[in-house]
């Protein structure tokens, strides 16, 4: 087992090493010639005069930048005592002066990692550059990084000015680098993380919506295969609202406000944990409806309640809030997946190593940006998300291309068996041969189970039958395979060896059985039209003690508890290959220790003796309930005679007979 996982997760490990050595390698801003660091002690005021830009501010308190303000906020300038209140939003200056000690002969440039939200730049008086948009049209210039280009000529010895008016709502900083550098390499560092910053996510995020389009077309022609949508749906709202924010970074005269774009962009926030821990669920067979149904209504109340909203301070609000929700959603999800991997399932790795990149680009960020020892201007851990969701992505395309080459191959084993049927017909042993086909796609031998007993009774109307039986033992309990084929002789055994290879191609399901049944019932109507068979199916869960029951159009299934009370299941689905849009019910019934389960054909039951009476359910369950002490062989062997001495002989069997026991230890 440990070695299977290995190999699956290989590849996805040696994905996650080249995608960080890559992101560690491009981090690493191009050099560039720094005349002086800007980063430190800074002039602020509140008064909204356009000859600060190339005056002095007389009102002003100091600060030090870089930094980052909650809203409202006071600040107070430490020397003389003054303060200024800063509202939820508005406008400030802030001004720097420096000292050049000669007329510099080339160009420079004014970096700045981020503005929080919009600013225009001003040295000497002179405009050198803008981010954003003021209001009344408001654009925020999240994310970007700053390059205002000085001209020489703008520039003299000695004392110069900067002055940058910002506008902020509900939230402002300035970040890190605050930096005078030579334009012509200061160009190439600012396309470069402009580039990381805003051009490669965005190209990341164009993939994400592509992958959300992809899940959920495959989910529209594979309907069964809800996790298909979920993971779809999670892409897509991580990837739009994003889109979204580079939209208005890039293109800030298309004409909505920010705060629109906030509105829009945030649900698929609040949507994301929700949609990604419902994937997950449905993907291990761990979702239930009302599950589902409250890890969807949270975020629909979030997203009603945040759009109502009118302020960008009051969005944003709700947004924290939300915050707190997603991480009871991904400490769930973790739980979850940490379920799984005690279970030494493949699944349970699955959201282990998508957080790799997280945590190795977030040790980047710490060490780049915490302790100062690898020089970096890119933020990294961003793009965390992008590759846990591409991860996930690469798995369930994994899955999907496995599970299609063993389509492929098991087709062409049905297409070689049906030619190889058509030549037997010709030949003299036919009967006997078809037999030993049929043979070999049963069970070759009962499988021997810690607490479970099973005996199985075969006997075809003819030397080969339309029944079809498969028994697929999984780690925590066991599944078990029934199905009847109208009909007896060549023709049904062929459709039911077709069945029972369409069982081995979605055995995968067999933990839902009422999944499993839809499933065949849609391939049966499309491949074997007109044919009709009725099937009941069994997963019994060893640990848990519990059985799922599902059937199509089959007898009821019976189960004696340990007490001796008898009763008796139907739970709802009409018989394979009648129409594509049945529904099959899956029953779950706790068992104990002492209890036995019988699953059976109506060959049984519809038996006839010299008189034409039938031998009936009700003949069957007096039997069960005779036998309640003696083993499942012992219990079915007891059935076996009755029915045989029911009906005279053997030869008076005018149907398969096929009984399934499993008594719960």
């Amino acid at each position: 087992m440990f070695s299977t996982i290995v190999s699956f997760m290989k590849p996805i490990v040696t994905i996650i090493i080249l995608l960080y050595a890559s992101m560690a390698f491009t981090s690493c801003t191009p050099s560039m010639d720094v005349v002086q660091s800007l980063e430190g002690t800074w002039q602020l005021t509140t008064t909204n005069k356009d000859e600060y830009c190339s005056t002095v501010s007389t009102d002003s308190i100091s600060i030090t930048v870089p930094f980052v303000i909650s809203l409202p906020h006071t600040l107070e300038d430490k020397k003389t005592g003054n303060k200024i209140t800063l509202a939820e939003n508005g406008y400030v200056w802030i001004q720097k002066e420096f000292v050049l000690d000669t007329v510099p002969e080339r160009d420079m440039a004014l970096q700045i990692g981020e503005i929080m939200n919009a600013d225009r730049a001003y040295c000497n008086g002179v405009f050198i550059g803008a981010s954003g948009r003021f209001p009344p049209h408001f654009k925020s210039a999240w994310n970007q990084f700053r390059h205002y280009t000085i001209p020489a000529t703008v520039l003299h010895k000695g004392t110069n000015l900067l002055s940058i008016k910002i506008y902020y709502d509900a939230e402002f900083w300035i970040n890190a680098p605050l930096r005078l550098v030579s334009d012509s390499s200061g160009k190439a560092a600012f396309d470069f993380i402009n580039f990381m910053r805003v051009h490669l996510m965005q190209a990341m995020f164009f993939i994400m919506l592509t992958l959300a389009i992809f899940f959920i077309v495959m989910f529209y022609y594979q309907s069964d295969s809800v996790e298909y949508l979920f993971f779809g749906l999670a892409c897509l709202s991580v990837s739009f609202p994003q889109l979204l924010h580079f939209i208005e970074n890039l293109y800030p005269d298309v004409p909505y406000s920010s705060n629109t774009v906030l509105k829009v962009s945030q649900p698929g926030l609040l949507f994301f944990p929700a949609l990604l821990n419902l994937f997950y669920r449905y993907h291990v067979g761990r979702n239930k409806l009302w599950i589902t149904s409250i890890y969807l209504l949270i975020p629909i109340i979030l997203t009603v309640l945040l759009v109502s909203q009118n302020t960008r301070s009051e969005i944003l609000f709700v947004r924290n809030i939300s915050i707190v929700i997603s991480i009871l959603f991904m400490a769930d999800l973790f739980i979850t997946s940490g379920l799984q991997l005690i279970q030494h399932k493949k699944a349970g790795l699955l959201i282990f190593i998508g957080i790799v990149p997280m945590v190795l680009l977030g040790l980047h960020d710490v060490l780049a940006f915490g302790f100062k020892i690898i020089p970096a201007d890119v933020v990294l851990y961003v793009y965390g998300l992008p590759f846990l969701l591409f991860i996930i992505a690469i798995y369930l395309v994994n899955i999907f291309i496995t599970a299609l080459q063993q389509s492929k191959e098991l087709n062409v084993q049905l297409q070689q068996l049906l030619q190889d049927a058509r030549k037997l017909a010709y030949l003299e042993k036919e009967l006997e041969i078809a037999r030993t086909i049929q043979n070999q796609l049963l069970p070759s031998e009962i499988p021997h189970l810690k607490g479970m007993d099973i005996a199985i009774r075969f006997q075809p109307a003819l030397r080969i039958g339309g029944d079809i039986y498969n028994i697929f033992q999984l780690k925590d309990g066991v599944v078990i395979f029934l199905a009847d084929v109208v009909g007896h002789g060549i023709p049904a055994a062929m459709i039911a060896s077709m069945v029972n290879i369409l069982f081995k191609m979605f055995q995968m399901l067999s933990v839902d059985p009422g999944l499993l049944l839809r499933s065949l019932n849609i391939n049966i109507c499309n491949m074997l039209p007109q044919t009709f068979v009725t099937a009941a199916c069994l997963y019994i869960n060893r640990y848990e003690k519990f059985v799922r029951i599902a059937r199509a159009g089959h007898p009821s299934i019976i189960i004696q508890k340990a007490d001796g009370n008898i009763l008796e299941y139907m739970p709802q689905g009409k018989a394979l290959g009648l129409k594509t849009d049945n529904k099959y019910e899956t029953l779950n019934q706790a068992v104990s220790p002492g209890d036995k389960i019988l699953i059976y054909t109506d060959g049984i039951v519809e038996a006839i003796d010299i008189n034409k009476n039938m031998f009936g359910s009700e003949r069957l369950i007096d039997i069960v309930g005779k036998t309640k002490e003696v083993s499942c062989a012992e219990s079915i062997e007891a059935i076996y005679s009755e029915l045989i001495h029911f009906v005279g002989d053997t030869s008076a069997l005018e149907d398969d007979v096929t009984l399934i026991m499993i008594r719960i230890e």
